[in-house]
């Protein structure tokens, strides 16, 4: 274990407390001893009270192919046996959740849709995106055949086995925009699982937003059918009480 001794002040004095140096790089999460790349540490206890000082130490990994720099914070903290001990304070240094854009009612629909399409857009954000474009192809398939199923339950099996292609050119023809949306965004998908790319003038972010329009039909969809049921249930001409003006 390495650590390092070093001075801060508050309004009345100066103390004496240690730290305890990091022994894994939070990037790589190899083992290692990194040296300090400042002098002395930051303290903010300088010109404040100890009560609230936290100490900001500077690393960098040792390992040739990483060598990423971090930060490591600590808290001062009072104690009986030193005078003053530091607490690392951890950080999260993997990638920010980000959450994706979709309507709600859309996983009344395709529950499964919305668990593929938030996964790849935090492959995306992670910088995975030569795999994104699958994810969200997958997404879409989910998408289009939970909403044919549901338009066309009879047919439920025979959607199920077939190419998205096909289910979108033989189930989506009462749905013409849909239609479109969909062929267009299957098209770039299917593109991107190729060696060699077909559709130049169309990327990941064309795919995604004829996917999130897809959505968005289906959303307002389901938001008519659920208002188709409530103007049936509450129609004052159903009722033999009510008088209809």
């Amino acid at each position: 274990m390495q650590n390092r001794y070093f001075e801060f002040s508050d309004t009345s004095a100066r103390y004496v407390a240690w730290e305890e140096v990091p022994s894994e790089c939070p990037h790589c999460g190899r083992s290692m001893r990194p040296p300090y790349l400042l002098d002395k540490p930051f303290c903010s206890a300088q010109g404040s009270e100890y009560r609230n000082a936290e100490l900001v130490e500077l690393f960098q990994c040792t390992y040739s192919n990483c060598q990423k720099y971090f930060i490591q914070v600590f808290k001062i903290v009072s104690s009986e046996i030193r005078g003053y001990e530091t607490k690392p304070i951890h950080y999260d240094y993997s990638h920010n959740f980000v959450k994706a854009s979709i309507p709600d009612r859309v996983e009344t629909v395709s529950p499964s849709f919305v668990k593929i399409y938030s996964q790849s857009v935090q492959a995306e954000n992670s910088g995975l995106d030569e795999i994104a474009g699958i994810g969200y192809r997958k997404a879409l398939e989910f998408l289009i055949k939970d909403y044919a199923i549901k338009a066309f339950p009879d047919r439920e099996q025979a959607i199920k086995n077939a190419y998205l292609g096909k289910v979108i050119a033989d189930e989506l023809d009462e749905f013409p925009r849909l239609k479109n949306l969909a062929k267009a965004a299957n098209w770039i998908g299917t593109d991107q699982t190729h060696y060699i790319q077909k559709f130049s003038g169309a990327d990941l972010q064309s795919m995604k937003s004829f996917i999130t329009s897809a959505a968005l039909f289906v959303a307002a969809d389901a938001n008519a059918d659920e208002a188709q049921a409530f103007t049936d249930n509450n129609d004052p001409k159903k009722s033999q009480d009510a008088v209809y003006k």
